[in-house]
């Protein structure tokens, strides 16, 4: 009878012992490992298809350059807005077209860079554009009273947003 005892306590002990190591055993460093790489891969995945299946932002930039002399001269190249040769307290003109080339309403913001930024204007700096909608632009350069002869460069950037994010 003891012998009988003795071997179901042995395979009682085997059984619970077989069960656990059917199981792995993970420690803390391993799980968070497997949250943070679940959490980085939903995260790009989201990220991807957002951006791929809602285009809300576009920034475009163009060159602007400017020579200041004491004369006139002209710069008719079109891969930036040259204004040529201005002298102080004079200014020039850029005229230039905007289209909403995309199938929803764009808002285009208009701003300046560059150590010309301060006399640039445009004549309309924030608009809605429709669907295949254009805008006619002026931009307007000042060349201060003050300013030194020399070359001068920045940038027009244009933003153009999704409409309906910002009504």
């Amino acid at each position: 009878m003891k012998v009988n005892l003795r071997m179901k306590k042995i395979n009682k002990h085997a059984k619970s012992k077989s069960q656990n190591s059917s199981i792995p055993k993970l420690s803390v460093s391993q799980v968070l490992l497997i949250l943070l790489s679940f959490f980085l891969i939903a995260s790009t995945l989201t990220l991807v298809i957002y951006s791929t299946t809602h285009p809300r932002l576009d920034i475009q930039k163009r060159k602007i350059d400017v020579r200041v002399e004491d004369k006139v001269g002209f710069d008719v190249g079109t891969d930036a807005f040259h204004y040529g040769i201005i002298g102080p307290g004079n200014s020039g003109f850029r005229q230039f077209e905007v289209t909403n080339k995309k199938d929803f309403d764009m808002l285009v913001r208009i701003t300046f860079e560059g150590e010309i930024a301060s006399w640039m204007s445009v004549s309309e700096k924030e608009f809605l554009l429709k669907p295949g909608e254009r805008n006619g632009l002026t931009l307007t350069m000042i060349i201060p009273e003050d300013a030194v002869y020399g070359n001068y460069t920045g940038e027009l950037v244009s933003v153009f947003l999704r409409a309906d994010d910002y009504q």
